[in-house]
């Protein structure tokens, strides 16, 4: 569960705010890791855990009950290797 905390602040956030973080870094992810609807070819990005860290953050929105992404090609989807 993904909780958001404003150093100085008494409460925690749990709804609108980390929603407005994972719409930010699935518009984000889309532009910078998958601009063409598939995977950047990019060592850095393999190197750093980049990709790794989209997975998490995907991961996390699903569990939350958030949409999933739509930024894949059809040929990049879950849904396309298990046929």
């Amino acid at each position: 569960m993904v909780r958001v905390h404003y150093s100085g602040e008494d409460w925690v956030e749990l709804g609108a705010i980390a929603l407005e973080f994972f719409e930010y870094c699935m518009e984000k992810m889309s532009k910078v890791m998958f601009p063409d609807g598939s995977p950047v070819n990019s060592s850095y990005h393999v190197q750093n855990a980049n990709f790794r860290s989209c997975g998490q953050i995907v991961g996390v929105s699903l569990a939350q009950g958030r949409r999933p992404p739509c930024f894949l090609k059809p040929c990049c989807d879950e849904a396309t290797f298990k046929k």
